[in-house]
């Protein structure tokens, strides 16, 4: 199965746990990353995919060795509730931008958002919810998934690519 990553997601879950890894001290690898990531952005749109799998690569050999699954569970969990309410306020006719406004979205983060919105359903969202509980679960001991396969499908979810999640 190829995975077409949406750049966008692909850069704010980077993005997160790179500013996770500048917070903690390991600098080296933020400036690692964004020397090989900032000049994606400057590719013909169609080169960037294979060049963001790549970098990519190296996002997962950093989460593999540094952060705790439970720091990205968090931030997923964060990040998807803010969508959820979000969503729910489209779904009352809310105009997209009105929404952002009101939950203080930067300007920088509004077409990732907006895109977002528009990829993902309100009911994807919660699948993706309910599924970030059930990892939380099994890194606690009280289920039997497989942290990191389950965090994998949720990041495949996010892309835009069908999986189950998203479906």
């Amino acid at each position: 199965m190829k995975v077409i990553y949406s750049p966008q997601l692909m850069e704010e879950a980077a993005f997160r746990h790179l500013s996770h890894l500048e917070r903690s001290g390991y600098r080296s690898e933020y400036d690692e990353y964004h020397s090989l990531a900032d000049p994606i952005y400057e590719l013909p749109e169609d080169d960037r995919e294979i060049a963001f799998e790549k970098v990519n690569k190296i996002f997962t050999s950093l989460s593999d060795d540094m952060t705790p699954p439970i720091i990205i569970i968090a931030t997923l969990y964060r990040e998807i509730k803010a969508l959820i309410a979000m969503s729910t306020e489209i779904q009352q006719n809310t105009k997209i931008e009105e929404v952002l406004t009101k939950h203080r979205v930067w300007q920088k983060r509004k077409p990732l958002l907006k895109n977002a919105l528009k990829k993902h359903s309100y009911q994807g969202l919660q699948k993706i919810l309910l599924t970030l509980g059930r990892i939380d679960r099994s890194l606690k001991g009280m289920d039997n998934l497989n942290v990191y396969d389950e965090l994998k499908s949720i990041l495949i979810a996010l892309s835009g690519k069908r999986n189950g999640l998203n479906s």
